[in-house]
């Protein structure tokens, strides 16, 4: 008998913790999207650590075709 998809697939273990790097489109413009994250992974037994001093990665920037001006942010994170 041949495996289904589900059953043929393998999975490493469960981590027991997280570090959640949350960007700032998230902080600024969907919270509750973040929040939801938080909510799903302790829901699964995971320990989510979120680093308060997180600033903007330059995402923005980049996007918006300023990649020259979104160089430093990373480095600060």
């Amino acid at each position: 008998m041949a495996l289904t998809p589900f059953e043929a697939r393998s999975y490493p273990e469960k981590p027991t913790d997280v570090y959640l790097f949350a960007t700032c489109l998230i902080d600024q413009f969907t919270p509750e999207a973040g929040l939801d994250t938080v909510k799903l992974l302790e829901r699964e037994g995971i320990r989510v650590h979120f680093l308060e001093q997180q600033t903007c990665c330059g995402q923005p920037a980049h996007s918006s075709g300023f990649p020259d001006e979104a160089v430093p942010w990373p480095c600060s994170n």
